[in-house]
């Protein structure tokens, strides 16, 4: 799996640069469908891309598009995300729930911070 790598802009600023994923998941989903995705081995950051508006959660079932009040909501169309939480727990699966027909990708990236 490639290496997201994080390094310094022009102006000293960590900046991502991007190269294409070696790794690249696609789902062509239906309003209403959902699915889980099983994180890949050494996958540390995921990049989302979609055609359509899509909630997702990670590690937990993601609700239907519906007025939550708890705290336990789908986030909306995310970016990209690390796939550990604070405590450097390791996410294993991403449940993605289509709000509308759409094409959803994710391309996953292994972690290299500078210096380790």
């Amino acid at each position: 799996m490639k290496t997201l790598y994080i390094i310094p802009d022009y102006k000293g600023t960590p900046s991502y640069g991007i190269e294409q994923s070696d790794y690249i998941n696609m789902y062509v989903m239906n309003a209403g469908d959902s699915v889980v995705e099983t994180i890949p081995a050494g996958a540390g950051f995921a990049l989302f891309n979609a055609t359509g508006n899509f909630l997702c959660r990670f590690n937990t079932p993601c609700p239907a598009n519906a007025n939550i009040t708890d705290g336990s909501g789908g986030e909306l169309n995310p970016v990209v995300r690390r796939l550990k939480d604070t405590n450097s727990f390791p996410y294993t699966t991403i449940n993605i729930y289509a709000i509308q027909s759409c094409t959803i990708m994710i391309a996953y990236y292994a972690a290299q911070l500078p210096g380790h």
